[in-house]
């Protein structure tokens, strides 16, 4: 993989609209193309039956879009057959269909112009079909607990699963860019100068690697076991000859010269206190004057 994007997010915004549009369009014309008699009572979706739908909508997509990055990520190990790459964009063109449904139900029942369904994607405006009340002699069809207490108590657990999923599935993705990150990493060539030479220090450990998706770093870890090394020279070893010739491995890696992520190497003595630490990024190879290839 050339990328560390897991998916193309404009595609997928573009299938959820596409399916709302299109829908709720289908049914404004249809609605007015039909003639019902005078006392016909329509189906519509009440402030609380939108609430769980819209939820169970967004939580489906969630757990969908939660799929799909593990299958990239662990089961094919990084690469997107094309039956996986379409299927985001089928999901998401359904999942608008049924946003729009939803919307032009809830226009029904709040008794005002159909048109106002396409408040359903109108930041800020949307909020009007969340909370408008009923209106005009359209009566609820939905099924629904008796009382007012059972309604706004599962009103609520809609609205407070549909807020703090986006929290869940940030943190989600941020560990699943993570993931992807490190089995990008080609550990040989990421660690081919950083281990000093046994003149420095008699014996170096690598402990592992950490990987900070949030501020786009990779740590690696180093244990330098030998109790009684030079200090001084270790750290003078580290910024005339480690940090330039494995820069000038890693410059042109596509971590560094296309997605702007900093490689740290971190040493520790036998103590675990740390005793240096060097960082290898766009701006140290510039300043190196390797020339990172696009």
């Amino acid at each position: 993989m050339n990328e560390l994007i897991l998916i193309n997010q404009k595609t997928l915004v573009g299938a959820l609209a596409a399916g709302f549009i299109l829908v709720v369009l289908i049914r404004i014309f249809l609605q007015k193309n039909e003639k019902l008699p005078e006392d016909t009572v329509q189906t519509s979706m009440t402030r609380m039956s939108f609430l769980v739908s819209i939820a169970a909508i967004k939580l489906i997509l969630l757990g969908v879009l939660a799929l799909y990055f593990v299958s990239v990520v662990f089961v094919f190990d990084l690469g997107k057959p094309v039956f996986l790459e379409w299927s985001l964009p089928v999901v998401f063109l359904l999942a608008g269909s049924a946003y729009g449904q939803a919307c032009f139900l809830r226009t029904i029942n709040i008794g005002g112009s159909v048109w106002l369904a396409l408040l359903g994607i109108v930041p800020v405006a949307n909020l009007y079909l969340w909370f408008a009340p009923p209106g005009g002699s359209f009566k609820d069809q939905d099924l629904r607990p008796s009382g007012t207490i059972p309604r706004f108590l599962v009103s609520l657990v809609a609205l407070t699963a549909f807020l703090a999923s986006d929290y869940a599935f940030t943190k989600f993705k941020v560990f699943m860019i993570g993931q992807k990150a490190a089995r990008y990493i080609q550990q040989d060539l990421f660690l081919e100068k950083a281990i000093p030479p046994t003149f420095i220090v008699k014996s170096t450990r690598f402990d592992g690697m950490k990987v900070h998706p949030g501020d786009k770093d990779v740590v690696f870890l180093l244990t330098l076991t030998d109790e009684a090394f030079n200090r001084d020279g270790f750290r003078s070893w580290l910024k005339e000859k480690m940090l330039p010739e494995q820069s000038g491995l890693i410059c042109g890696t596509h971590l560094i010269a296309n997605r702007n992520w900093t490689i740290w190497y971190e040493y520790y003595d036998a103590t675990a206190a740390l005793v240096a630490s060097e960082d290898v990024s766009k701006q140290t190879c510039d300043e190196l004057g390797f020339e990172p290839k696009q």
